[in-house]
């Protein structure tokens, strides 16, 4: 969207709210909202106008909140072990099988034909999806996980590990392995530390 095309958007936004926008205010706005499309711009405004709660003109900021919502860990969690599941139901343990057809190999997804079996699984369930195949110790497992386990449980726990993969990833620690510190207390490492030496020096 051109900056001409969001200021005269934003001029006649300012009049419905009966406000004056200056030059300065003018090119922060349109610094800030230039990156998004004018039809997703002008929706903003829309659902901004249309909320009763809103009396005055928008900052970018509540602009910005309407183009781009937040949604819910807990939400997102639930919604790729329901991808996960799909995806086991519909493939089977075969899924990270190559298939032929009589050209080069390729995995299927949803979605298509794709090179990797890691674009297949991105494609249907996403980039954390495909993180909770590797957590889990690949395809064959996972689908050995959700043929062993009761339907509900296995829901309930995939959906906790999503959870937990989302944090860690939000976190920058995805690849990092946990230290025992952040889990044992401080004179129960000491207490291994003292009967690992020991171990090392051998007996007296």
């Amino acid at each position: 969207m051109s900056s001409q095309q969001i200021k005269a958007l934003l001029i006649q936004m300012a009049e419905y709210y009966d406000k004056q926008l200056s030059e300065p205010q003018l090119k922060m706005y349109t610094s800030d909202l230039g990156r998004y499309p004018a039809e997703a711009l002008s929706r903003a405004f829309e659902v901004y106008r249309n909320d009763p709660k809103n009396f005055r003109f928008p900052l970018p900021g509540q602009l910005i909140a309407i183009l781009n919502p937040k949604t819910d860990d807990r939400d997102d969690a639930i919604d790729i072990a329901r991808r996960l599941q799909e995806a086991a139901a519909t493939h089977h343990s075969y899924w990270d099988f190559p298939k032929y057809n009589g050209g080069p190999a390729y995995y299927e997804s949803n979605k298509g034909k794709f090179h990797t079996f890691h674009e297949a699984a991105v494609s249907q369930v996403g980039e954390l999806g495909a993180e909770v195949i590797r957590r889990f110790g690949g395809w064959k497992r996972f689908y050995e996980s959700y043929l062993e386990t009761d339907r509900g449980q296995f829901h309930a726990q995939l959906r906790e590990m999503v959870e937990s993969t989302i944090k860690r990833a939000r976190a920058g620690s995805l690849q990092t392995l946990p230290k025992l510190s952040d889990y044992a207390p401080r004179a129960q490492i000491d207490f291994m530390a003292r009967a690992l030496e020991r171990d090392e020096e051998g007996p007296v």
